[in-house]
């Protein structure tokens, strides 16, 4: 609805014919009155008590100016302060079920980290039972050598894991309730980390995916030196 507008020249008019005292009452704050009293009548009609007349409308107007000169100006003031505080909490909460979206987010990332480490520490004991039946079939020490690196590079990896599951555990535990509060030095921080946890976590999987490659040649040449009839996977 479009706010009233009340010359002076009207307000005037309308203020005589209930005898307003000029001399006590300002004349634009009588019709800033005006305005206000038919702009809150306008909005609800259930709150129309004066149901737009303008005589009606000026005796309230004038009530208020009797007991605050400056009534209407004092009410422009709070009712600015009182805009800008909800449009800053509808922001605010807008941001809320943003950060809330994000943190479901954040937890789908957590998971799938999780998810992928989880896979490495399975397939690191698959290697390792392969190494030691190499071992079992004496061919260790024809190519102990190639094997020693191989025990080395699956500590190094599963080093890494543990390392990577600490600041994962870390960040998890950090994560919401920090993400929650709001403050965007804390938000751009937490992403920072997750974006480095993201290129740890995807360094870590090229480096086990090179190590198994490696591995299923270093297996492949190792049978093919062996009888037929030894088995050793």
């Amino acid at each position: 609805m479009l706010k009233p507008e009340i010359t002076l020249e009207r307000a005037k008019i309308i203020g005589n014919e209930i005898h307003a005292d000029w001399t006590r009452i300002d004349l634009e704050q009588f019709r800033m009155g005006l305005e206000v009293e038919l702009e809150h009548g306008g909005l609800h009609p259930e709150t129309n008590v004066t149901n737009d007349d303008a005589v009606m409308t000026a005796k309230i107007a004038l009530a208020h100016l009797m007991d605050i000169p400056d009534y209407y100006a004092r009410l422009n003031k709070m009712e600015h302060k009182a805009e800008r505080y909800w449009e800053r909490k509808r922001k605010e909460e807008q941001l809320r079920e943003k950060l809330k979206e994000g943190v479901l987010t954040i937890r789908d990332e957590i998971a799938g980290w999780k998810n992928k480490m989880e896979a490495i520490e399975h397939l690191v004991p698959q290697l390792r039972e392969q190494l030691a039946a190499v071992e079992l079939s004496g061919m260790k020490k024809h190519i102990a050598k190639e094997a020693a690196k191989f025990e080395d590079l699956f500590d190094e990896g599963m080093k890494r894991v543990n390392e990577l599951r600490e600041r994962v555990t870390a960040f998890e535990k950090n994560a919401e309730h920090e993400f929650l509060k709001g403050k965007e030095k804390l938000r751009t921080a937490l992403m920072k980390e997750k974006e480095k946890l993201d290129e740890l976590l995807n360094d870590l999987a090229a480096f086990f995916e090179k190590l198994e490659k490696k591995f299923e040649n270093f297996m492949y040449e190792v049978k093919e030196k062996l009888p037929e009839s030894t088995v050793i996977w």
